[in-house]
């Protein structure tokens, strides 16, 4: 498994922010770290969704 720095995360971080408020037509910071933390866990489709 390949871990992420923190400036990967950093860089990452207004791409998710971007696609949360295209999303939900606002911004939303708790949906934005819940998907970082998410991320940097090591999380995937197969684990999330059911």
């Amino acid at each position: 498994m390949s871990y992420l720095t923190r400036k990967e995360i950093d860089e990452m971080k207004p791409q998710i922010e971007k696609a949360v408020h295209k999303f939900l037509g606002f911004s939303e910071p708790a949906i934005v770290t819940t998907a970082v933390n998410c991320i940097t866990s090591g999380y995937d489709k197969r684990k999330t969704a059911g």
